[in-house]
């Protein structure tokens, strides 16, 4: 694999420099295979392995490794999100990761609305801290949860609001940067005689050439850069004319993708808060109707005009967090919707706006009555939920267009070419027929207010006549874009996928003044070379993720991947599903991914765990990679909460694939006692209960206690659950009125064995209702139905499959015909509706997953169908609530705000958390101890301590609760118990009972 060009740098002695900079950084300095793969890609298709990583601490260390790579001979990367589109974050030296701890605001302003920030904090992060203040910072890109404002400079982001609050450039006041050489420099405004500028003699010297440079090439600049506002191709030459005074130097830099001088900190220009806003979902049965339109729409003067094609919509509908936003906002079948906001200060403003746009639609020919190519009309959005779950929606575009499972994907080269308004339909027509003459169709959405579509053809990169399609699309695009006097990069920059092609679009005079620039800034290449200037060819396999002998051998799998295509079964194709988009990197909002909230690591978050899965079924990290120690490490942290498989949009299910990797591991190296202990729990749980006070011994006992964390790595600082003889136990087969509605009680076996109170309590809440109740015997006559929970967690496969063998067995009769199987805890009672399926295909299995629900679940169906009668009295003032990930997962978690608003008098607070972090034996391991209670802490344990004593605390997850216990000190009931606790008190007291409980829920 060659690096890029463009470099002078020789090449480095590996041990002395990881020894240097280990010497002189107290942050992390990653130098492994493992490590190295993590960074070695962003979300374009190249991958280039770096010589080494460093995380620094603080400013002054990040300067430290800068000043040992330029002295040893190593090029500098610097690295934010690692999400560009572009491969500007890819290179083969020293990638220094900012994004860990160099995110603090320095200072702020409030009344002069600007904030000095350092270049590792993340846009939503940074917003969050300024909301409070009524302020924001609005170049709001869809990347906002995990971009960083020094990525976000460095390529001159631009957002969906640019056609208001302008890009990056536009709200960029100044920058702190270090020059390759050490040299430190204020980027500010400064006038064109430099009087008075507070710099060095070498800055003042390097403001001034390139004041010169401005000067002496404005004629050519004028003639040559594109007329529209998403221009951000190669650097910005304009902010250097003499037209342009007083000139800003930190417009220079930004754009310049770490390529000119290593950022240390930005002075932003901050906005108000959005107060108001509606949105108008415009809608279109011709996509070439809806690009015509897009000039007509913007003279309403809306802050965002979005595109959402066919394509995104239909793929859209395929993705369950994302499915009922689509079914509510979009009529019919358009083939195209147009999202135009406004956002006035004044609501009435707002909504005066929208009639107005749906009389200008009408006045465009447009009518729900037309026929298809002028079908249409607009849908109002008022609601701020549905607005805001809209806008998740837009912003998950490119993961989204990613979904598709299959071996071509959208590609991103020609993504984000500008032309002028006017030109939009005619241009995008053109493009479809260039698609079109290679062979394949593309996907489009995003900014069509400012002519700025992401457009990716689908292509499949592994295949040779496939690259050689990406070029030529690539030449004909870019000449089409010229001919619009557009820009052929619009927002994401030009990394590698670009800069090749900056002589054909600015002309040779201006490439040439872009190498000039970069010759005077870094004379020695090197900061991020092979970027804007002396880049290598867009086309070159050998710097390609997928490169030509990039091979995946066959792979015996344990689970059922068959949905996707490639070696294991499609193993390797659910593996490749992740596009390093990052999704799984934002720090709030859902629950993915609570090891990366906890640690920053690049290690522990889903895109790197799936970039290192990739590597080693691919041979890239050595024989056996997939069942190392390393590739443990890698997902040692994983609490396989299963939030991946529904908040990644392109459906990355690292808790299955871990399943895989721990199957691996015992097919070659075998059990470990924790493992053996946790794994078969169900299988010695009879035996334990008849023995609990022996069983109990340890929790009582520090000697037990540290015996049992060295033998068996159990952290001595957890009590273990307590074994009872008391177990769950009903001899009838079936409780409840003869003529009742039926359902099965699922006993699960942690209910079982240490709380019976909630199949208790279930019971009684079912039978009250009128339910026959089947609690039917093992077929086989044995030991007690699992779910097989325990053993795929120890990677033990064919336990797993033989447990779910016997439910099917004895529950299949019952599911298929029509009976649901209720149980109550979710990690359990989900396998049913997730792993089950993965091991098994028959009807029976299909039927067991189609009718297995939570408590919660079925009784909010039934009361929305009117079935429901329960007559529930007061129990408290305020109940408290965490989520399990797993109900969270599988959109299971509503139900239970539903169930306990059925409570009379009962105000419900859900807990906005992540993983409780105890997930399942997770918490109790001597070596995960630490990050589980450093997931707890994010937002679930400071809740509960908040809350009062008359509050209850509830949480279906057995694990949960026990977090709760040992974290916080409060106990924590299931909502079964919630509900008994009600029955009993309407019984106590009929007055207080609520008559509405017996009507029909809807929502």
């Amino acid at each position: 694999m060659q690096p890029p060009t463009g470099s002078k740098m020789s090449k480095p002695g590996l041990p002395r420099l990881e020894a240097r900079l280990r010497s002189n950084i107290t942050g992390d300095v990653l130098f492994d295979r493992f490590n190295r793969g993590r960074y070695a890609t962003d979300a374009s298709f190249y991958q280039i392995m770096p010589a080494g990583v460093v995380v620094p601490r603080s400013t002054d260390e990040a300067l430290r490794a800068l000043a040992v790579c330029r002295a040893e001979g190593v090029i500098v990367t610097p690295r934010g999100g690692g999400t560009s589109q572009c491969g500007q974050t890819v290179n083969d030296g020293i990638v220094i990761d900012l994004s860990k701890h160099l995110n603090r605001i320095v200072s702020l302003d409030v009344e002069n609305r600007t904030c000095v920030v350092e270049p590792g904090i993340v846009l939503d992060d940074l917003n969050r801290q300024l909301k409070k203040h009524g302020l924001w910072f609005p170049v709001d890109v869809s990347t906002a949860s995990r971009a960083t404002i020094g990525g976000m400079a460095g390529n001159n982001s631009c957002g969906g609001r640019s056609l208001r609050y302008g890009t990056m450039r536009d709200n960029t006041r100044s920058m702190d940067a270090a020059l390759a050489d050490g040299t430190m420099l204020h980027f500010g405004e400064v006038p064109r005689d430099l009087a008075q500028v507070n710099s060095s003699d070498g800055g003042v010297d390097l403001f001034r050439d390139m004041l010169d440079l401005g000067a002496r090439e404005a004629a050519e600049i004028a003639e040559k850069f594109p007329k529209v506002q998403r221009r951000v191709g190669g650097y910005n030459l304009d902010a250097l004319v003499p037209r342009n005074a007083p000139n800003n130097m930190a417009h220079l830099l930004v754009g310049s993708e770490g390529t000119l001088a290593f950022t240390t900190q930005v002075e932003l220009t901050l906005w108000p808060v959005i107060r108001n806003k509606v949105l108008g979902v415009c809608h279109f049965g011709s996509f070439y109707e809806a690009m015509d339109a897009a000039q007509h729409l913007v003279k309403l003067r809306p802050i965002a005009v979005e595109l959402a094609d066919r394509t995104m919509l239909s793929l859209g509908r395929e993705i369950a967090m994302f499915q009922p936003i689509i079914d509510t906002a979009v009529r019919g079948d358009p083939d195209a919707v147009l999202i135009v906001e406004f956002a006035e200060e004044d609501q009435a403003e707002n909504l005066a706006r929208l009639k107005q746009l749906g009389e200008l639609m009408a006045d465009l020919g447009f009518g729900w009555d037309q026929p298809k190519r002028r079908w249409g009309g607009v849908v109002e959005i008022t609601e701020p939920s549905l607005q805001t779950a809209i806008a998740e929606f837009r912003a998950a575009g490119l993961n989204v267009m990613m979904s598709m499972k299959q071996e071509g994907k959208p590609v991103s080269f020609v993504e984000d070419c500008a032309v002028p308004l006017p030109h939009l339909a005619d241009y995008t027509e053109r493009l479809n027929r260039v698609f079109a003459n290679h062979g394949t169709s593309g996907t489009m959405y995003a900014h069509a207010s400012e002519g700025c579509l992401h457009v990716r053809p689908v292509l499949n990169l592994k295949l040779e006549k496939d690259v050689k399609a990406m070029r030529a699309i690539a030449e004909e695009t870019f000449a089409m874009v010229r001919e619009y006097k557009g820009s052929h990069s619009g927002e994401h920059g030009d990394g590698i996928v670009r800069s090749e092609f900056h002589e054909a679009m600015f002309g040779p005079r201006i490439s040439a003044d872009f190498r000039e620039v970069k010759q005077r800034f870094d004379p020695e290449g090197v900061l991020n070379p092979g970027k804007i200037v002396d880049p290598p060819k867009m086309d070159d396999r050998s710097l390609f993720r997928y490169s030509p002998d990039y091979r995946v051998g066959e792979l015996k799998m344990a689970l059922d991947w068959s949905a996707y295509p490639g070696a294991g079964g499609g193993f390797q194709g659910a593996v490749e599903m992740c596009n390093n988009n990052g999704a799984c990197r934002k720090l709030e909002g859902g629950v993915m991914c609570p090891s990366y909230r906890a640690t920053r690591n690049e290690k522990d978050v889903t895109r790197g765990r799936a970039n290192t899965l990739r590597l080693a079924i691919s041979g890239q990290l050595g024989a056996d990679a997939l069942a190392s120690d390393e590739m443990m490490e890698t997902l040692k942290l994983c609490v396989s909460c299963k939030a991946c498989r529904h908040e990644c949009p392109t459906g990355v299910d690292m808790a299955k694939m871990k399943i895989e990797v721990l199957a691996a591991r015992v097919a070659k190296h075998g059990l470990s006692l924790r493992d053996r202990l946790v794994g078969f729990l169900p299988r010695y749980a009879a035996l334990a209960s008849r023995l609990a006070p022996l069983a109990n011994w340890r929790n009582n006992s520090p000697l037990l206690r540290s015996l049992f964390e060295k033998v068996a790595g159990i952290n001595a600082q957890r009590a273990l659950p307590k074994w009872r003889r008391d177990v769950f136990t009903v001899e009838a087969g079936a409780i409840g009125p003869a003529q009742g509605r039926e359902v099965v009680l699922f006993a699960d076996t942690f209910n079982r064995a240490y709380e019976r109170e909630n199949l208790d309590a279930a019971l009684r809440v079912l039978v009250a209702g009128g339910y026959r109740v089947h609690l039917p015997k093992p077929a086989d006559g044995g030991r007690p139905l699992r779910c097989g929970r325990t053993f795929l967690s120890a990677g033990l496969v064919d336990h797993a499959r033989s447990e779910l063998d016997r439910l099917v067995t004895t529950y299949g009769p019952f599911a298929l015909r029509g009976v649901p199987i209720v149980g109550l805890e979710p990690s359990c009672q989900l396998t049913l509706r997730d792993e089950l399926l993965s091991l098994r295909s028959d009807e029976a299995a299909k039927s067991i997953g189609a009718h297995a629900l939570l408590f919660e679940e079925f009784l909010i169906r039934e009361a929305q169908a009117g079935h429901l009668q329960l007559p529930l009295g007061p129990v408290a003032g305020k109940a408290l609530v965490h989520g399990h990930c797993h109900q969270k997962s599988f959109g299971a978690f509503k139900p239970v705000e539903q169930v306990l608003r059925l409570v009379p008098d009962l105000d419900v607070e859900i807990i906005e958390s992540s993983c409780c972090g105890m997930a399942g034996a997770f918490g109790y391991g001597a070596d995960t101890y630490a990050a589980s209670m450093e997931m707890a802490e994010l937002s679930l344990l400071p809740a509960v301590r908040r809350a009062d004593d008359a509050t209850l605390i509830v949480a279906d997850g057995t694990s949960c609760r026990h977090q709760i216990k040992d974290g916080a000190g409060r106990g924590a009931v299931h909502v079964a118990r919630v509900l008994a606790m009600s029955l009993e008190r309407a019984r106590s007291n009929p007055t207080a009972a609520s008559p509405h409980a017996k009507e029909p829920i809807h929502g």
